[in-house]
C-alpha cells in the first residue's frame, strides 16, 4: 500500500532543506562550517550544527567581511579566465595557420580554458534553474567553479591534502606488497 505524500509535506521538506541550504551558507561565512561540516551528518537532519560554538554576533559581524572577499576573488578570476581566455585563443591561431606548435604549457591552457569556461557555463545555469542550490554546491563542491577562482591558499589545501592521501595509498600498498611476499 503506497502512501500518500500531501502537498504540504513535499512544500515543507524542501523548505528544510533550503533552510539547511541557508544554515551552511551562514555557517561556513562565519567559519563555523568547516568545523561543523566535519562533524556532518547530512544537511537535511540539520544534526551537524554545534550551537554551543556558533556566535550569530560573530556571523553577521563577518557576513560584509566574507562578502568583500568573495567579490574580489570573484573579480581576480573573471579577469584570469579573461586573460586566459585571450591566450588561448591566440595559441589556437598560431598554430591552426601553421606555426609553430604548441609548448606543453600552452597545451595545458587550451585545455583549461575550455574546462573553466564550461564550469562556468554550468554554475551559470545552476544559478538561473535553482539559484538557491548555488551556495550549496560551491559549499560541496568548490571544484565546480572555474580554476582561476581558486585562491593561492585553496590550491595550496588541497595539495597537502592530495599528498597525505599518496603518502597513505603508498604506505598501504607497500604494506600489502610486504604481506603478500612474505
Amino acid at each position: 500500500d503506497p502512501q500518500v505524500v500531501p502537498c504540504g509535506a513535499r512544500a515543507i521538506s524542501s523548505c528544510t532543506h533550503m533552510l539547511a541550504g541557508t544554515w551552511i551558507t551562514l555557517l561556513s561565512l562565519s567559519g563555523v562550517g568547516a568545523a561543523a561540516s566535519r562533524r556532518a551528518a547530512s544537511p537535511s537532519s540539520l544534526a551537524f550544527l554545534d550551537l554551543d560554538e556558533f556566535d550569530p554576533v560573530a556571523a553577521v559581524k563577518g557576513i560584509p567581511g566574507a562578502v568583500r572577499d568573495n567579490l574580489r576573488i570573484f573579480r581576480a578570476g573573471t579577469g584570469a579566465m579573461w586573460r586566459n581566455r585571450k591566450a588561448a585563443s591566440v595559441v589556437r591561431k598560431r598554430v591552426k595557420q601553421g606555426g609553430a606548435a604548441a609548448s606543453y604549457s600552452e597545451l595545458l591552457l587550451l585545455r583549461k580554458s575550455g574546462d573553466d569556461a564550461q564550469k562556468l557555463l554550468q554554475a551559470g545555469v545552476v544559478y538561473l534553474a535553482v539559484p538557491e542550490l548555488l551556495p550549496a554546491m560551491l559549499y560541496f563542491f568548490p571544484r565546480s567553479l572555474p580554476s582561476t577562482f581558486e585562491t593561492d591558499q585553496r590550491r595550496a589545501r588541497r595539495y597537502e591534502t592530495i599528498g597525505r592521501l599518496r603518502s597513505k595509498a603508498v604506505l598501504q600498498l607497500l604494506t600489502t606488497l610486504e604481506v603478500a611476499c612474505a
